[in-house]
C-alpha cells in the first residue's frame, strides 16, 4: 500500500509540473523558424523575418488566440503551400491547441519541404512529448513510453546538430522523465507480483539511467536560465523518483544520495528562483522527513540480530 501511495503522489506531481512546462514551451515554439540563429548547417543564416500573413498568425499565437492563428496560417497556405516555415508554424498552432497528432503531420510536411528546418525538427520532438503526457493521463502506459522514447530520439538529433539549443535539451529532460515513469511502474509491478525479480531489477536500472540522463539534460537549460523554477523542479522530481525506487529495492545508500540530490534541487529552487514556491517548500520538508526516517530504519536494521533481519 505504501508503494502504491508513493507512486500515485509522484505521478500526480510529474503530470502537474510537466503540464506547466509544456504550456511555457508552446510560447517558445511560436518563435520564427531559425530563431536561435542559422539552420544548423554551414552557409548563410536562414531569414527569420516572416511575410505579413505569417507574422500576423505568429502574433495571434503569442497572444493566446490559438484558433485564430491556425485559421490565419491555413489561409496563407492556400497560396503558399510550398512554404516550409508556414507548415512549421501550423504545427505550432496545432501543438498549442493540444492536437499533437495533427501537429506531428504539419511538422513532417515542413520537413518534407526543408529537411533541415530547425523549428520543425524541434517541434516534432515536443509533439511526441505532448502525446506522451496525454497517453499517461488516459492510462495508456505503453503508448506513453513509446512516445517518450520517440521524443528522446527526435530531440537528441536536434541537440546533436545544435548543442546550443537549450530548449531541446530541456525537452529531452522531460522525455527522460516520461520514460523513467514507465520503468518505475514496471519495476514496482514486477517486484510486488514476484513474477520476474530479474526483470524488476532491470527495470529499476533503466529507470535510474533515465533519471540521471534527464537531470544532465535539464542542467543545460538550467545553467542558461538559473532564475526559472521549472528546470529545478524537473531535476528534483527525477532525483526523487530514483530515491523512492532505490528505497523500494532496499538500496539504502543509493536512496539516501538521490534523496539528498532531490533536497538540494528543491532548496536551490527556493534560493535561486522562487523563495515563495509552495510546492518546493512542501517537497523539501518531505525530503528532510524521509531522510530522517530512512536513516533511522537503516540504523535499526544494522543493530538487529541477523536472524531477525528480512531475507
Amino acid at each position: 500500500m505504501r508503494t502504491v501511495l508513493l507512486f500515485a503522489a509522484l505521478l500526480s506531481l510529474a503530470l502537474t509540473g510537466c503540464g506547466r512546462v509544456l504550456d511555457r514551451t508552446r510560447a517558445a515554439l511560436s518563435r520564427p523558424a531559425g530563431w536561435l540563429g542559422g539552420s544548423g548547417k554551414s552557409g548563410p543564416k536562414r531569414e527569420t523575418r516572416d511575410p505579413p500573413g505569417l507574422a500576423r498568425a505568429r502574433e495571434l499565437l503569442r497572444a493566446g488566440e490559438k484558433s485564430e492563428a491556425l485559421a490565419t496560417v491555413d489561409h496563407y497556405l492556400i497560396r503558399h503551400q510550398w512554404d516550409a516555415n508556414a507548415h512549421a508554424l501550423r504545427g505550432d498552432c496545432l501543438y498549442a491547441l493540444g492536437r499533437y497528432t495533427e501537429a506531428t503531420d504539419a511538422y513532417e510536411e515542413a520537413l518534407d519541404l526543408d529537411s533541415e528546418l530547425h523549428a520543425a525538427q524541434r517541434g516534432l520532438g515536443f509533439a511526441a512529448l505532448g502525446q506522451n503526457r496525454r497517453a499517461w493521463r488516459e492510462g495508456r502506459a505503453l503508448d506513453a513510453f513509446h512516445h517518450a522514447r520517440r521524443s528522446l530520439d527526435l530531440l537528441g538529433q536536434v541537440v546533436e546538430a545544435r548543442p546550443e539549443d537549450a530548449l531541446a535539451s530541456y525537452g529531452m529532460g522531460l522525455a527522460a522523465e516520461g520514460a523513467a515513469q514507465y520503468y518505475y511502474e514496471r519495476a514496482l509491478y514486477l517486484r510486488d507480483s514476484r513474477q520476474d525479480l530479474h526483470g524488476a531489477q532491470t527495470m529499476r536500472d533503466r529507470c535510474a539511467r533515465m533519471c540521471v540522463q534527464g537531470a544532465d539534460d535539464v542542467r543545460v537549460y538550467q545553467d542558461r536560465h538559473p532564475s526559472e523554477a521549472g528546470p529545478r523542479a524537473l531535476a528534483a522530481r527525477l532525483h526523487m523518483r530514483r530515491a523512492l525506487l532505490d528505497h523500494a529495492f532496499d538500496l539504502d545508500d543509493q536512496a539516501v544520495r538521490s534523496l539528498r540530490d532531490a533536497l538540494a534541487a528543491w532548496e536551490g529552487l527556493l534560493r535561486e528562483a522562487d523563495p515563495d514556491h509552495a510546492q518546493a517548500r512542501d517537497e523539501a520538508a518531505r525530503c528532510r522527513a524521509l531522510l530522517k526516517r530512512w536513516r533511522e530504519d537503516a540504523a535499526a536494521r544494522q543493530r538487529a540480530p541477523a536472524w531477525r533481519q528480512s531475507p
